[in-house]
């Protein structure tokens, strides 16, 4: 359950950074203003840690523009492809 310090963001990011690991949890707007807790600052350091974050809603996977995802749907972050403009990729 979401609370003031959700699991995330006390990760270690240096783990996030040397592991890259593909995140996929279930967001619900209310879970979360339950516990005083807002997603925003953890997508931040998401994509600060050079993750995409997309939002999975009735079976469709869209982008999030933004770090406000819709009040309920599931949240899928993968690391952003590297090097992928300097390799001619």
């Amino acid at each position: 359950m979401p609370s003031g310090n959700f699991k995330i963001q006390n990760v270690s990011f240096s783990f996030l950074s040397a592991h890259l690991p593909i995140i996929l949890f279930e967001y619900r707007k209310q879970h979360w203003e339950k516990f005083g807790a807002d997603v925003s600052p953890t997508l931040s350091r998401l994509r600060a840690e050079r993750y995409d974050i997309y939002y999975i809603r009735r079976n469709v996977t869209r982008p999030l523009a933004g770090n406000q995802p819709p009040d309920s749907c599931e949240l899928f972050c993968r690391p952003c492809a590297l090097n992928t403009v300097a390799d001619g990729i």
